[in-house]
């Protein structure tokens, strides 16, 4: 009781306090200071909380495959601030981009200099990790993006931070001494001569006009060109705060938050950003000049540098030649041709690329070449930049590369209005399977970057749409500016060539920003002609027309190509649309052998999971004694005829992996205690479940032609250019693979296809997995793959050997994890095209 009168004295003189006049209330309070701080303090009038942000709260829907949750919060500054409820997710993950960036700034390198001053100014590396997260920041083509992560149940304190550092009074702490010691920082980063994408992007940039040419993420010489002197620091500070007060502005902001926690308690969390960067419109970027790579004289737009052996091609495209950035982002013109271009199919400039050299890439069907927008302005006067990026197997290859590869954009440019409808209609339809069923829901970082062009009432690649008449006349004139005295060369080489160095060089010199020696290189581009080889792809007939958990009633226009396909898929194909209705039963059930085919069939219908494409799934076990009593020599022969199959089902399959068809076929050994042959080879085919009966006899027709048909000498020295690059071979192996001709491969694919015809009847087995597979429609397609893979040797029904005791369950081998051959199928983000258009390939 000793401190209640004390405590009854200061209440009373806050209660007088509140009856007098202001000039008597600070007298009269301050007698409180007789008082003991702590009761003071807690006694004296709190500040009234600043009012909640105001902002207008919209319901996003995501793709059918992406099953977070997500709220779009719009703010009266201008802010946009997307919120991602995902249970899955470990960690809360914030993400900011504002309008900095390295083509919208008056200095090389300020844009990325400013990242840094905000970064030291907020300390958000430091308070992401008091959170148990990290922080970090990049500077872009045209905005600058901060990311940090923490433990959910941080996330609001973290917001705080971020809505703090991201405040108009950030730039009133810059200081010179912290901007000198950042400059060296952003010097560091650039240490050594640039490589990769960097050296392409200095050969470019130094041949370049406007904002271009100026592009870079700045270096001591650029920042601080009179030198590392403090009143330098201190107008380099002064330049950064006057661009974070142009640039870092609401209204070209952007905010993602993706965490494990409800909508309502991420909203709620997001009101501690408060209010942000200060409100009003960026300033107008200058309108000229629109075209920073303009038409060059004859022989003055290929240079040649040292590098790691890559040929690249580029392009500017003003969008006010394609009706303006809005019409470029509807009609999605790069993408169209990109996948064009790009295509791997027979015909295709890929396929010519490939055969100039006998393993390109790391695995037979690795792109040869990339095509592609790697820099898409967003001013509405601004540019894409079209980029294809040739990877050759030796420096002396580039000048016939370059004349392929000119002569199939000539060939391009002709392609009249009808192939480009069908081209923009299929790359439509695969961004909108890839959009519904994604291998992964974007990121943070992908979110608030997709959102500076995006109106996000619907997320994902859909979201624009354009009418496909004017998809298909957006991307011919996209195609008709892609012309060779627009384009710059850039051939970056290991070794370079004496007599190109002798005959062909014009001058030598260095680049403006980083000094680097290049030499000009007299090519008459311009006398390039169409490539009479160069043929546009042929609409695929494997892109699905499967709804999210029905079939489109509509009947494909590419279903019935008897040309392409055998009669029986046809019916299969019908029969399996007809049927597509939940049969219920175990998850994996046996039944009865297929007759014509293998002992025994099991059908796994287990029920997709939510948000999981509709796929279908066909695997067979082909045991053969063949295989399990390989010598070194069959081994080799063996290896190398995998390898030719590989390369020859390439390029015909190539539509068919980029519309989500897998396949494998592969040597395994059976398990220790399995009947029959200890090893044999597994045929394993995936697709969508309506395009899976058509794909599945295409594949086996192919492979079972593969296994009677001679073997093309180029075919068979790829095959052993791959086999030799594979680790691990001893020196008997390599010995094998050299000596193998092309009749002991011949050999050895024939008795490897009847050793496996005669023990499947008793031993073969087959998984058919499809939610709604039914036991008729699995056998019939296990025995007609059967007929198609083994046409040429013994009939089945005659050659059966004593059946073996019925299992009780698959063979693991059914279930086992699968390597799928070829690269596009395992992973379409390294073809050209389509996954441009999807956030989850992290290149949009």
């Amino acid at each position: 009781m000793r401190g209640a009168p004390r405590r009854l004295l200061l209440l009373l003189l806050c209660a007088a306090a509140c009856a007098l006049k202001p000039i008597q209330r600070r007298r009269l309070l301050a007698t409180s200071a007789l008082l003991p701080a702590s009761q003071a303090a807690a006694l004296a009038p709190k500040p009234s909380p600043p009012p909640p942000p105001s902002y207008v709260r919209e319901d996003v829907a995501g793709s059918p495959g992406d099953l977070r949750a997500y709220r779009l919060l719009r703010f009266a500054s201008g802010l946009r601030v997307l919120l991602a409820s995902d249970a899955s997710a470990r960690d809360a993950t914030v993400a900011a981009t504002v309008g900095a960036g390295q083509l919208r700034e008056p200095v090389e390198g300020l844009s990325h200099l400013t990242e840094h001053l905000v970064m030291r100014a907020g300390d958000l590396e430091a308070v992401a990790a008091s959170f148990d997260g990290n922080a970090n920041a990049y500077t872009a083509f045209d905005c600058t993006t901060y990311v940090a992560s923490c433990f959910p149940s941080r996330v609001g304190r973290l917001l705080a931070a971020y809505g703090d550092a991201l405040s108009p009074r950030t730039a009133d702490r810059f200081d010179g001494a912290t901007a000198r010691r950042e400059v060296k920082r952003v010097d560091a980063e650039l240490k050594g001569p640039p490589r990769g994408a960097a050296l392409e992007l200095e050969l470019l940039r130094h041949r370049a006009v406007g904002p271009l040419s100026r592009f870079g993420p700045g270096t001591k010489t650029t920042l601080l060109p009179r030198g590392d002197q403090a009143r330098d620091g201190d107008a380099l500070a002064s330049a950064a705060a006057s661009l974070y007060r142009a640039r870092y502005v609401a209204e070209d902001a952007t905010v993602a938050v993706v965490a494990p926690i409800p909508l309502d308690l991420l909203e709620r969390a997001a009101r501690n950003l408060g209010s942000p960067l200060r409100d009003g419109p960026p300033p107008r970027p200058p309108r000229k000049p629109r075209d920073p790579l303009p038409a060059l004289e004859r022989g003055s737009n290929v240079v040649v540098a040292s590098g790691r052996d890559v040929l690249s091609l580029t392009w500017s495209v003003p969008y006010e030649s394609l009706g303006g950035a809005d019409a470029y982002r509807r009609a999605k013109p790069c993408a169209t041709v990109s996948h064009v271009l790009g295509h791997g199919g027979p015909g295709s400039l890929q396929a010519k690329l490939r055969a100039m050299a006998p393993t390109s890439g790391s695995r037979p069907g690795q792109p040869a070449l990339s095509a592609g927008a790697f820099l898409e302005n967003d001013d509405a006067s601004g540019f894409a930049l079209f980029h294809v990026r040739v990877f050759l197997q030796r420096s002396a290859q580039w000048e016939e590369a370059l004349t392929h590869a000119l002569g199939a954009v000539a060939a391009l440019r002709l392609t009249p209005l009808p192939l480009w409808k069908d081209a923009a209609d299929e790359c439509a339809r695969l961004a909108d399977l890839q959009w519904r069923f994604p291998p992964r829901p974007p990121t943070a970082s992908e979110l608030a970057n997709d959102m500076r062009c995006a109106d996000f009432d619907v997320l994902g690649a859909r979201r624009y749409a354009a009418a496909p008449r004017d998809a298909a006349l957006a991307a011919s004139r996209f195609a008709d500016l892609l012309t060779p005295e627009r384009c710059r060369v850039a051939a970056c080489l290991s070794e370079l060539d004496a007599r190109t160095v002798r005959t062909k060089v014009r001058r030598s010199a260095l680049t403006r920003a980083r000094r680097v020696r290049y030499f000009d290189v007299d090519v008459d581009v311009a006398a390039v002609g169409p490539a009479p080889w160069w043929r546009f792809p042929r609409p695929s007939p494997y892109v699905s027309r499967l709804a999210a958990g029905q079939v489109d009633p509509a009947p494909s226009p590419f279903a019935v190509d008897s040309a392409a396909a055998s009669p029986v898929s046809i019916d299969f194909l019908l029969e399996m649309a007809a049927k597509r209705q939940p049969q219920a039963g175990a998850a994996v059930e046996r039944v009865a052998g297929a007759g014509a085919g293998p002992a025994a069939v099991w059908i796994d219908r287990a029920p997709t999971k939510p948000g999981a494409a509709p796929r279908a799934k066909l695997v067979l076990w082909l045991p053969a004694a063949r295989v399990a009593a390989a010598t070194a020599a069959s081994r080799a022969a063996g290896r190398l005829w995998q390898l030719r199959v590989d390369v020859a089902l390439a390029e015909p399959l190539y539509d068919a992996a980029l519309a989500g068809c897998k396949y494998e076929f592969a040597f395994l050994r059976a398990a220790p205690n399995a009947p029959g042959p200890a090893a044999g080879a597994r045929v394993a085919l995936a697709a969508y479940a309506d395009v899976l009966p058509r794909f599945a006899l295409d594949y086996a027709r192919r492979l079972g032609e593969l296994a009677a048909s001679p073997i093309p000498a180029a075919d068979l020295a790829r095959a052993k250019a791959f086999a030799l690059l594979e680790p691990g071979l001893g020196e008997n192996e390599k010995r094998a693979l050299a000596d193998a001709t092309e009749a002991d491969v011949r050999a050895e694919a024939a008795a490897l296809w009847n050793s496996a015809a005669r023990a499947a009847p008793a031993f073969g087995e087959a998984l058919v997995a499809a939610e709604d597979a039914d036991e008729a429609s699995a056998k019939k397609l296990v025995a007609a793959v059967y007929r198609e893979l083994l046409p040429a040797y013994v009939p089945l029904a005659t050659a059966r050997a004593p059946a073996a005791p019925p299992a009780d369950r698959p063979s693991r081998l059914l279930a086992s994890r699968n390597s799928w051959d070829h690269p596009v199928a395992a992973n379409a983000c390294v073809a050209s095209g389509v996954p441009g258009l999807l956030a989850n390939c992290n290149v949009r």
